[in-house]
């Protein structure tokens, strides 16, 4: 995604046109919320059989990746980010933003591990958050300055924000579902493919099926992704 975004970005600022650098940006943004959320969702509730299906059963590995995995999110979304600033020559910015995260990271690290660990919950959580934290921080900063100084506008965005956070509630059921039927705590690696694969087939279809129908799928891919899911039999 990055690799996409930035000569395009480039090519928009230098062209001076900031609306389609905004809707370059936009449309990333949406990408991340259409395709990334699902994926670190799946993986943080699979986090069992995914572990043990590349490293063998464990009991501290699955917790942790459980957590980590949005880290991860957050991260990449940051990376958008940065790279749009980049595009739009904020080279300072993006080393101030960078600076505050890893400074605001550092600070509540240790003191969120002993507060996780007080809470009776895994220290590792207190680490993630405190990653959190430091990457929210340096997007909000990020982002109002492009709204600010290029006058960036996320109207789209958020107008489509209830319609995804609507497709992960049913995501997220469907897979909690599964789960009271199909067990996840079997310690063999290679039954973990079955499993997985029974997981990802019905709750990913379940959830680009409600996609296509309000449209997010079309907002992101373009209208040749409605000739696909008429092919296997959806018309809205």
């Amino acid at each position: 995604l990055v690799t996409s975004l930035i000569p395009n970005i480039v090519i928009s600022f230098t062209k001076k046109d900031m609306k389609d650098v905004n809707d370059k940006f936009n449309k990333a943004l949406q990408c991340v919320l259409l395709v990334i959320v699902p994926v670190t969702i799946f993986f943080s509730m699979l986090s069992t059989p995914l572990w043990t299906l590349f490293y063998g059963k464990s009991y501290y590995g699955p917790i942790v990746y459980r957590a980590f995995v949005f880290s991860a999110l957050f991260g990449g979304m940051y990376t958008i980010i940065v790279n749009t600033l980049q595009g739009v020559n904020k080279y300072k910015l993006v080393v101030y933003t960078v600076l505050a995260g890893l400074i605001i990271n550092g600070l509540l690290d240790v003191p969120l591990m002993i507060l996780a660990d007080k809470m009776k919950m895994n220290p590792s959580y207190g680490a993630v958050l405190a990653d959190l934290i430091g990457y929210s921080i340096s997007i909000f900063v990020s982002m109002y300055v492009l709204y600010k100084k290029y006058e960036f506008n996320y109207n789209e965005t958020i107008r489509l924000l209830p319609k995804y956070i609507f497709s992960w509630i049913v995501f997220i059921g469907v897979i909690f579902v599964l789960k009271l039927i199909v067990p996840i705590n079997l310690s063999s690696r290679l039954i973990q493919i079955p499993i997985l694969s029974l997981f990802g087939l019905v709750s990913f279809f379940v959830y680009f099926v409600i996609n296509y129908e309000n449209g997010n799928l079309e907002k992101v891919f373009g209208k040749k992704i409605n000739s696909l899911f008429r092919k296997i039999g959806f018309n809205k």
